[in-house]
């Protein structure tokens, strides 16, 4: 799917401009590639971009794999097109158990945070579950390497 936002020629829509869009009042043949911290506060906070870590997450959870691991390991394929080192799979892993902690103690959060964007949260897992995954979701969508690929 694409986002096809109506895009004035005076004005440009606030993310593109972030992710540093030409304007479209010249011709523009190369685009610069850049990688600001407002660019990562827009990717973790843009409910478009939460909705979308939510749907990976979905994704994800609806893998024949049980285990974290293999999960996780799938997951960081899918985002990088490379597979991670065992000190990566050791962070994911420990920010996933995290996750899961802070939104047991928290379930109203968890429930509040599967609920952005448009498209209505799978029934079929449990909000804390989702959340947590989502949460990790976003994370591997905010990677350098996820954003701006060489």
């Amino acid at each position: 799917r694409g986002l096809y936002p109506f895009w004035r020629r005076t004005m440009l829509y606030p993310s593109f401009q972030i992710f540093d869009a030409p304007s479209r009042e010249f011709c523009s043949v190369n685009r610069p590639r850049t990688n600001t911290p407002l660019q990562a506060l827009v990717t973790l906070n843009d409910p478009a971009f939460v909705e979308a870590a939510r749907v990976f997450a979905q994704q994800v959870l609806s893998w024949k794999e049980k285990s974290d691991r293999h999960r996780l390991r799938l997951a960081f394929i899918m985002a990088t097109t490379r597979a991670p080192n065992d000190r990566e799979i050791h962070i994911l892993t420990d920010t996933l158990s995290e996750q899961r902690k802070e939104f047991k103690t928290h379930p109203e959060r968890a429930s509040e945070f599967i609920q952005n964007g448009k498209s209505t949260p799978s029934p079929d897992y449990s909000p804390i579950e989702l959340a947590a995954w989502t949460s990790l979701a976003s994370i591997l969508l905010n990677l350098d390497e996820t954003i701006s690929r060489e």
